[in-house]
């Protein structure tokens, strides 16, 4: 039996940990998982390709341009370090 990877449409459910400048500044942890739709978008740019193809329980490090996400604010400009398990593909 081959394992189901994370595809467009797929609805799932991840664990995530946020760093800019060495800081995190956000997570999951604590408040449950975080679902979303691959390419609904519903998350900022390069989260989805991110999480795509994934399997149930791998996990994935990956830095994000800011400016992709944000045009103004703090994280805007800033390097978007995130590191992803997927919990669940629904």
């Amino acid at each position: 039996m081959v394992d189901k990877v994370a595809s467009k449409g797929d609805t799932v459910a991840v664990d995530y940990w946020l760093t800019v400048d060495g800081e995190q500044i956000d997570t999951s942890e604590g408040r449950g998982l975080f679902e979303f739709t691959l390419f609904a978008g519903q998350v900022i740019p390069g989260f989805d390709k991110t999480v795509d193809g994934m399997k149930v329980d791998e996990e994935k490090t990956v830095s994000l341009s800011g400016n992709d996400a944000y045009t103004a604010g703090p994280l805007a400009g800033k390097v978007l370090n995130f590191r992803v398990i997927l919990r669940e593909i629904k």
